[in-house]
């Protein structure tokens, strides 16, 4: 699980920086795994990744009045409202 979260945070354009918390040799070697499985990850195996895990955000909430706002981005959907681009 944890590669699979490296994995995540890089392939993530919203994410700028990993950091790894690791207190044994042995964690950090796991955590820099997650570079392989992020080479791996693709649209595919990312859709499989949302159906089991079933916790994808559904969107934001504009605080202002308390609406739900859609999703503006998901990169194994292929939505990006924010740069107007496709994945």
């Amino acid at each position: 699980m944890s590669q699979l979260a490296v994995a995540w945070i890089i392939k993530n354009p919203d994410v700028t920086t990993c950091l790894l918390g690791c207190t044994k040799v042995s964690q950090l070697d796991d955590s820099l795994k997650g570079y392989e499985v992020y080479k791996k990850l693709n649209k595919e195996i990312g859709l499989e990744i949302e159906k089991i895990l079933d916790n994808a955000p559904q969107g934001e909430i504009d605080y202002r009045y308390f609406n739900d706002m859609p999703v503006r981005r998901n990169q194994f959907l292929g939505i990006d409202y924010m740069n107007n681009k496709n994945y």
